[in-house]
């Protein structure tokens, strides 16, 4: 006689502690020292372990991938279906460390590039506004003091013209 599997059933708090717990280890992915410690432990050679990773892929799913707080992590989900990455996580020792390396170039330039991307976007808007700002009397900064005719770098109220 064949042992029946019951369905698989869980509670809201049971499925909401399960969601933090994946949600936390997806995360984790995102760092590339940790990658080389599951690599190291022989992780990426249990079946099953990379059938959880599998699973997992789900969180690439727009409705999951929001609750991620560093959405780089998903690149790493993504590959570690990929054999030879987790060949060459597990065989070749600086691996790690220039996946590292390449997050940091990433997050240093794309800022810059994103904030360059922003004001050109912006140069059109604040052009238009160009026209009314610069109405807009600028204060001085060094004015001489009344009595003794120094210069001081005190704000100075303006008249409006």
């Amino acid at each position: 006689m064949e042992h029946e599997r019951k369905p698989f059933t869980e509670t809201p708090a049971e499925a909401a502690a399960r969601f933090e717990i994946e949600l936390d280890f997806v995360q984790s992915l995102a760092n590339p020292k940790y990658l080389e410690y599951l690599a190291q432990r022989k992780y990426f050679a249990d079946k099953r372990f990379v059938a959880y990773l599998k699973y997992l892929q789900y969180w690439r799913s727009p409705e999951y991938a929001v609750f991620l707080a560093y959405p780089h992590a998903l690149f790493f989900l993504e590959h570690l279906l990929n054999p030879a990455f987790r060949f060459r996580l597990e065989h070749d020792s600086g691996f790690a460390e220039l996946l590292h390396a390449q997050q940091v170039y990433l997050w240093t330039h794309n800022a810059a590039l994103r904030q360059a991307d922003d004001a050109e976007a912006l140069a059109p808007a604040t052009s238009a506004l160009a026209p009314l700002t610069s109405k807009v009397p600028t204060p001085t900064l060094l004015n001489a003091c009344p009595s003794s005719g120094a210069a001081s770098s005190a704000l100075v109220p303006m008249a409006i013209e």
